[in-house]
């Protein structure tokens, strides 16, 4: 089955019948900056079933869920708010990340076409237990998944570590903080956008070698650096890759094996890089130092000439 989703048919859902039950301006806002619609668009796909939404909060996404009025919507929390009570929804305290809670809940969990998760700290750890969870237990159904690009946690821990053809970005139809949904049934398929001609470019140099590399450079080490590029390294297209020789084996140590044929790697030292007027960094690097021993100001004790020329480099290359 798939599941050809239309930007207009989710903006079509009518919420006035919530209007009476929630005022918060949130909750109706628009496909793209806030996931409530698409959920709601999703119940109405399916008639008299069961649907599980793993952290309750304070009812929102319980509330969105329950649009379809067919369909019976068990809420679960380990914490207890004030909710907001429809006749078609349940709530529980109990966590149904805990085995014995999902080996109570198992024939709902199989039974449920899909479920929302959403739940703290959108760290990916609970996240990927539970997707091993539902592998387990052949699950047949799919995943609304939220928070899948702002945490950087959620990316490299969770949202990565799926398989391609079994994920879908739908952040447009859902919430800012990306919206995803994952199937456990090669016969659910959702529409995907084709980015296999997207070619991304990207840098990476040791800073610390410059001769005007501060302490607060220096304090980060390649640790540091990249752990936060693990999310670039990792995005299933074309990549062109700036980098100086020490840093080279380090990054394809990090870039998936199944991606080498998409890499394509420049080595070279950070100096040698031009502007358009064919002039080095290094030859800019001094006037901008000397430009701040002759005007001093304020400024962040990272931002560096060379770091500075480095970004500049990047917009203007």
């Amino acid at each position: 089955m798939n599941y050809n989703i239309k930007l207009e048919d989710i903006k079509n859902i009518n919420f006035d019948s919530f209007k009476s039950v929630i005022n918060e301006h949130d909750f109706f806002d628009r496909p793209g900056k806030q996931h409530y619609r698409l959920l709601a668009y999703l119940s109405t796909l399916f008639n008299n079933v069961n649907i599980i939404d793993v952290g309750t909060h304070v009812g929102e996404s319980a509330l969105a869920l329950s649009f379809n009025k067919t369909n019976t919507i068990h809420s679960f929390d380990i914490i207890k708010k004030n909710v907001r009570p429809q006749p078609n929804i349940n709530f529980y305290i109990e966590n149904l990340l805990e085995k014995d809670v999902q080996d109570k809940w198992k024939d709902i969990i199989l039974g449920a076409p899909f479920i929302f998760l959403d739940v703290d700290p959108h760290n990916g750890h609970m996240e990927i237990e539970f997707y091993n969870y539902l592998k387990s237990i052949n699950y047949q159904g799919f995943i609304v998944c939220d928070d899948i690009w702002y945490f950087k946690e959620m990316r490299d821990n969770f949202w990565y570590k799926l398989p391609d053809n079994e994920k879908y970005d739908l952040t447009q139809y859902g919430h800012w903080s990306g919206t995803g949904i994952f199937t456990f049934n090669k016969n659910i398929t959702f529409n995907k956008y084709d980015n296999s001609d997207w070619t991304l470019v990207t840098a990476y140099f040791n800073l610390t070698k410059c001769p005007d590399a501060s302490q607060e450079i220096k304090n980060r080490d390649d640790n540091y650096y990249f752990s936060h590029a693990l999310s670039t390294l990792s995005l299933p297209y074309n990549l062109v890759i700036y980098c100086d020789q020490e840093s080279l084996e380090k990054i394809k140590k990090i870039r998936p094996e199944y991606l080498k044929e998409k890499t394509m790697y420049y080595v070279t030292e950070f100096d040698e890089f031009k502007f358009k007027d064919n002039k080095y960094l290094c030859e800019y690097r001094e006037i901008i130092n000397e430009n701040r021993r002759r005007l001093p100001y304020n400024f962040d004790n990272r931002n560096t000439a060379s770091y500075y020329l480095f970004c500049n480099v990047k917009r203007s290359n």
